[in-house]
């Protein structure tokens, strides 16, 4: 509970002639006036009243006063604190009317209120302290200081023991091959006998070397004429299987399987062969047109027949073209045939065919290609071999740029719709 000041009388004290206060209870009390009339006297009366002698004045009673100073302050605990006299002595008087000195103001007046100036100029940790003491913790957070410190002064002890024990463990003669378990001397003692029976062994066996060497060899031996025998054996079985297989063949199947790309082959050849005779004798037919070098006398024309003979030539260069797609044409090699420009052949070609050359020759090629895919077994590279692309890269680009798939994807969608078929057929 605080202690307040409920009345104030004060005679002669520095430059007070008299005066007499009662502050209100509750608020604030305002000492006013102008300079030099007697405001800090106030105050200092009050310091010295509550303080004791350290707040004495330098100059406590007022100049010509007659009269000594006189200084009475009562609180509301009920103890009254007067100064009268010539020495202004100092008396404390309780609620019960017992008399004491500044050793009972001590006891609830602070001194931070009486000296707040030496507060100010105080430093960090005296104005901590006098505050902790103000609000009545200073004397349990000393206590808590003092605990911490000894807890820290024993955790350092311990990482000190710890560091020294961790030294000591390092500097131990350490046994790596020592087990990691406590083992019983019985099974040490059955672990050597172990030992020494299997040594017994060996020593056995190295008696009895040349016997077991003589004996090896037979081994060696027999092993050797079983695998002979084995060998042996296993040829008999493949040629019996290849008979068997063979046997099982039809003599009709045996001839297709034996001449049908060959005689495919000489088929394409022979049609090569007449196509390209056939596009030789055509050719005188068609000359290359000229620009005539000087002017000559017009010569009776034939247009139609003309015409009709190119129509011809074109027909047989696509039958050329459907016959020997596989192979390497173009139009240079085609134009040789014919003795014509590879330009002009491009142009009848496409005149006649109603279709480039290159067109012409990449579709027979894509065609082909999509019945050879229909053949699970035969791989892409193999089919753009077949259909006349030596790059199955290539082949690959231009089946998708016809077809707007790849080789692969064909082969699926075509396994699928014969399977999607089949399964409707049943």
């Amino acid at each position: 509970m605080s202690v307040k000041i409920t009345a104030l009388e004060a005679e002669n004290v520095k430059r007070i002639k008299a005066v007499a206060l009662t502050p209100s209870p509750t608020g604030l009390t305002i000492v006013g006036g102008n300079n030099n009339q007697g405001k800090t006297s106030v105050l200092d009366a009050l310091a010295w009243a509550l303080g004791g002698d350290r707040f004495r004045p330098d100059a406590a009673q007022r100049d010509g006063a007659v009269a000594p100073a006189h200084l009475k302050v009562k609180l509301s605990n009920g103890v009254v604190v007067e100064r009268k006299g010539k020495n202004a002595s100092l008396t404390v008087t309780d609620p019960t009317g017992r008399r004491s000195g500044q050793q009972l103001l001590n006891a609830f007046v602070e001194p931070l209120a009486l000296d707040l100036p030496r507060f100010m100029d105080a430093s960090d940790k005296e104005k901590a302290d006098i505050l902790l003491r103000i609000i009545g913790i200073g004397t349990e957070l000393h206590t808590r200081d003092m605990e911490i410190k000894a807890l820290y002064d024993k955790r350092t002890f311990t990482g000190q023991l710890a560091a020294q024990k961790k030294h000591f463990a390092e500097e131990l003669i350490s046994y790596p091959e020592a087990p990691d378990e406590p083992v019983s001397a019985s099974d040490l003692i059955r672990q050597q006998q172990d030992i020494l029976a299997h040594n017994g062994e060996n020593q056995r066996k190295r008696s009895q070397l040349a016997q077991l060497t003589d004996l090896l060899e037979r081994q060696k031996k027999v092993v050797a004429d079983l695998e002979f025998q084995l060998s042996t054996e296993r040829q008999r079985l493949d040629t019996m299987q290849a008979d068997v297989k063979i046997a099982q063949t039809a003599a009709a199947d045996l001839q297709d399987e034996s001449t049908a790309e060959l005689e495919a082959s000489i088929r394409r050849a022979i049609r090569q062969i007449e196509t390209e005779r056939k596009l030789e004798a055509l050719a005188p037919v068609q000359p290359e047109p000229e620009t005539p070098t000087a002017p000559e006398a017009p010569a009776p024309a034939h247009p139609e027949s003309e015409n009709q003979q190119t129509a011809l030539v074109m027909a047989h260069v696509r039958r050329y073209l459907e016959d020997n797609y596989m192979f390497d044409i173009s139009l240079d090699s085609v134009g040789e045939i014919l003795h014509i420009s590879p330009a002009y052949l491009s142009a009848q070609f496409k005149k006649y065919q109603k279709m480039n050359f290159l067109d012409c020759l990449t579709e027979l090629r894509i065609n082909a290609a999509k019945e050879l895919l229909n053949d699970p077994f035969r791989s892409s590279a193999e089919v753009a071999s077949m259909v006349g692309y030596e790059d199955a890269s290539y082949f690959a680009r231009a089946f998708k740029k016809r077809t707007g798939v790849t080789p692969t994807q064909y082969r699926k969608q075509a396994a699928k719709a014969a399977k999607d078929q089949q399964e409707a057929a049943l």
